[in-house]
């Protein structure tokens, strides 16, 4: 059954919410750094877009923390902020999917609005990483060797356990015993 309302610029059915707005920053968080997706949306989107989706979103997260009517010059930038920040409080399994009726609303993250520095800090990060991976593990010749190694050693103590010993069993002792004394004794 679907239960579709229509309100302002989005509407909403079951847990789906029509808002250019919230899907681009949804869809952004976690390919673009903050500052980008601020700028973005403060430069493409009017105040009343963003404060609604802004509002939309809380209505639509549960109670985790308050949503706090900004004021001031940088008041769109201080909400697009907000909305980043319950998008990335909330576990994604419990938000809403935003979509766009108007697709061209949507704009193409390009290469002017990617954070060069967080790209190449990234970037070192992941070496260090491959290096310490590296460094870290077995290659498979070694891998190789130590099977062997360790295959050799099992089947050297499976052989000695199954030998048995000559002066293990009380009768074996006992003749050696009396072998030992029918012996002369050694010249002096």
């Amino acid at each position: 059954m679907w239960c579709v309302v229509q309100v302002r610029r989005y509407a909403i059915a079951n847990n789906l919410i029509i808002n250019e707005f919230l899907t681009f920053v949804q869809n952004k968080a976690d390919v673009l750094d903050e500052l980008s997706i601020v700028q973005i949306c403060v430069s493409n989107f009017t105040t009343e877009e963003i404060e609604s989706g802004k509002n939309l979103l809380f209505e639509n997260t549960g109670e985790i923390t308050r949503n706090i009517q900004r004021k001031g010059e940088d008041k769109n930038k201080k909400n697009v902020k907000d909305v980043i920040k319950r998008l990335k409080e909330t576990d994604p399994k419990l938000q809403p999917i935003f979509v766009a009726k108007d697709i061209n609303r949507l704009l193409p993250a390009s290469f002017e609005h990617v954070d060069v520095t967080r790209l190449l800090k990234d970037l070192t990060a992941m070496k260090c990483e491959l290096h310490i991976i590296r460094n870290e593990s077995v290659s498979k010749m070694e891998m190789t060797l130590f099977e062997a190694r360790i295959s050799t050693e099992i089947s050297h103590a499976l052989t000695s356990i199954k030998k048995p010993d000559p002066m293990s069993s009380p009768k074996a002792r006992l003749l050696n015993i009396l072998l030992l004394l029918k012996k002369p004794p050694p010249p002096p």
